[in-house]
């Protein structure tokens, strides 16, 4: 009883638990929908490295990097990625020529971005279009 009570706690606080083991925390959810409601299969997106990020993990959709322990343990080099994402997230405007390197067309701050990669959305703000923002997502066009 009090293994389900605590699941059910959880489910308040986190979207996609099911029969399928899927978690996803609510407001991931709602990014997931927008990217594959909106954004076509073949645009890049921008966004952190975080193994529950909602793009990299379930949208279908090319990322630049992606989570690293994945990466590693299939012996795929992402270090050059890896630095340039750290670069852009640290200084979206000097570092803008990653988008043509790279051709994103759009950027996603997450947690990750902002804990790891020290992402501030108010200079992403007054670089890029912002599409949608909701807790600690934020998803821009650079188009």
């Amino acid at each position: 009883r009090a293994l389900t009570q605590q699941l059910d706690e959880l489910k308040g606080k986190v979207e996609g638990i099911d029969s399928e083991g899927k978690l996803l925390f609510n407001t991931g959810t709602k990014v997931l929908s927008l990217v594959t409601g909106h954004i076509q299969k073949k645009d890049v997106i921008i966004t952190g490295t975080g193994h529950l990020n909602p793009v990299a993990s379930l949208a279908g959709r090319s990322i630049l990097v992606g989570y690293p322990g994945w990466l590693w343990t299939r012996g795929i080099s992402y270090g050059d990625r890896e630095r340039n994402l750290q670069a852009f997230y640290q200084n979206p405007e000097q570092f803008r020529n990653i988008l043509k390197l790279y051709n994103a067309k759009y950027i996603l701050i997450d947690p990750t971005a902002i804990y790891d990669w020290k992402a501030n959305t108010a200079e992403f703000d007054a670089t890029y279009k912002l599409l949608f923002r909701k807790g600690q997502y934020s998803l821009y066009t650079t188009i």
